[in-house]
C-alpha cells in the first residue's frame, strides 16, 4: 500500500500536492523513488517539467519518479529528502509526525543556507545528497557523514 497519494494541493497557486495515505510518525521513510539525471541544465527540460527539477550542482539536475516530483514547498517542510545522484534515488523522510490526509511539504531553499528558496524569503534547506564517496554533500560542496 502506498503511503501518499497526488491531490489537489491546499497551498494557494501550488498546483497538485503530495498527501499522507496514512499517518507517519517522524523518521518514517515516505518514498524511495529513482531520477532521472537531465543532460545540460534545467532549461534542457520541456517549460513544464521545470519545476519538477532538483538540482544536485549547478550542473547536476535531475526529475524524480513516484510522487516525488510534486510536493508542494513550506518552510519549515514537514519531510526531508535525500538525493543520490550516484544510484540515482531519492528518498523522503517525515521531518515530524505527519497526520493521515495532510499535505506532505519540502522546502525548496538552497541547502547551503546562502539564500532563500525565492518563494517564502527564508533559507533553511530540506535535503541532502549522497556523493560518490557516500558522504552527505550540499551544493556549495559542504561534506559530512
Amino acid at each position: 500500500m502506498s503511503r501518499t497519494y497526488v491531490s489537489t494541493s491546499k497551498i494557494p497557486n501550488a498546483g497538485r500536492g503530495v498527501f499522507a495515505a496514512q499517518d507517519l510518525k517522524k523518521g518514517d521513510v515516505i518514498e524511495f523513488s529513482p531520477v532521472l539525471k537531465i543532460q545540460g541544465n534545467r532549461e534542457s527540460v520541456a517549460k513544464d517539467l521545470q519545476n519538477m527539477v532538483y538540482r544536485f550542482h549547478p550542473d547536476q539536475y535531475f526529475v524524480a519518479c513516484g510522487h516525488a516530483s510534486f510536493y508542494s514547498h513550506a518552510n519549515p517542510a514537514s519531510a526531508h529528502y535525500l538525493l543520490n545522484p550516484v544510484e540515482q534515488t531519492i528518498t523522503l523522510i517525515a521531518a515530524r509526525p505527519i497526520a493521515k490526509n495532510e499535505e506532505i511539504t519540502i522546502s525548496y531553499c538552497s541547502l547551503d543556507g546562502s539564500n532563500d528558496c525565492g518563494i517564502c524569503g527564508h533559507s533553511k534547506p530540506s535535503g541532502l545528497f549522497i556523493n560518490a564517496q557516500g558522504l552527505w554533500e550540499t551544493p556549495c560542496g559542504e561534506t559530512g557523514g
